[in-house]
């Protein structure tokens, strides 16, 4: 995480930010480093030098808001209220409604500055069809 923040140009996938953020590595003389703080420095700055983040989570709690908040695109399936409700705080308040009523193969897809759009996966063709937005 520190190589990509100083040299630049990257993109970054994380797959379960939860479980990165709380990520510890052992380096030299058993120190142990802390991954939170890198992966923010990649959400709050890293645009300023052409990385991109893309980070997959299965809650909006227990992560870094930062994932939420200074994300361009966000796209959520059917979550519970309290789930919900952490979204609309770091996107749009309509969040909370939108993705409590998805159906299967649906998710919301919200893209700033405040548009929200349902999608929703036809299995038929594999093809994304936008129900509404």
């Amino acid at each position: 995480m520190e190589y990509v923040y100083e040299t630049g140009g990257w993109t970054v996938v994380i797959d379960e930010l939860f479980y990165v953020n709380r990520l510890s590595l052992p380096v030299r003389n058993r120190k142990v480093h802390k991954l939170e703080s890198d992966v923010e420095d990649l959400f709050t700055q890293g645009r300023s030098k052409h990385i991109t983040v893309m980070a997959g989570l299965q809650r909006p709690v227990a992560v870094t808001r930062f994932a939420i908040s200074q994300s361009k695109h966000v796209l959520a399936g059917v979550m519970e209220a309290r789930d919900a409700k952490e979204l609309s705080m770091a996107t749009s308040r309509q969040m909370e409604g939108v993705v409590q009523n998805l159906n299967d193969y649906e998710f919301a897809w919200y893209s700033r500055p405040h548009s929200i759009a349902i999608v929703k996966l036809n299995m038929e063709s594999q093809e994304l069809e936008v129900l509404e937005s």
